[in-house]
């Protein structure tokens, strides 16, 4: 015995590559037999299979992990790593819960840069209305942001 489940060994085959008939079998009566263990049937492992075999290293993973493990919060986990590899945000990265560092500092940053070319007009009724109150929110959001220099100026 080898001390993984099946389906952990499975996956484990799947993520390394190796061929069909390492992955997949053809019946699953075989699967009771002794000699065929961690070894898939079924339409959806085989399109699983034949879907990753050509992709690029990130994407195969991305795909079967996906596939074995319904994970709250892999999403987000699968989109820092595309933006680690310089792919940048994907495409419908506003409904991810969990964004890159650079993208929160860039919202905070305009988030600050709107509340100072701000209208004080627009901003009546508003718990920003006065002037200094936008400058404060306007410094702290240069704070979280990480704009160390706009902060101190605000102040000033």
């Amino acid at each position: 015995m080898h001390g993984l489940p099946d389906i952990a060994l499975a996956q484990l085959k799947f993520l390394l590559g190796c061929s069909e008939i390492d992955c997949l079998c053809e019946d699953a009566h075989q699967i009771m037999m002794n000699d065929i263990s961690a070894k898939l049937t079924g339409d959806k492992s085989r399109e699983l299979f034949n879907r990753t075999k050509s992709l690029p290293h990130l994407e195969r993973c991305e795909q079967i992990l996906t596939f074995f493990q319904g994970i709250d919060g892999q999403e987000e986990l699968w989109a820092m790593a595309h933006i680690v590899r310089g792919d940048g945000p994907p495409l419908e990265s506003e409904k991810l819960r969990v964004h890159h560092i650079t993208d929160v500092a860039a919202a905070y940053s305009s988030q600050a840069q709107n509340l100072l070319n701000a209208n004080p007009m627009s901003m009546l009724g508003t718990t920003l209305a006065k002037t200094e109150d936008r400058l404060q929110e306007a410094a702290r959001l240069n704070l979280v942001s990480g704009n160390f220099q706009q902060y101190c100026e605000i102040q000033m």
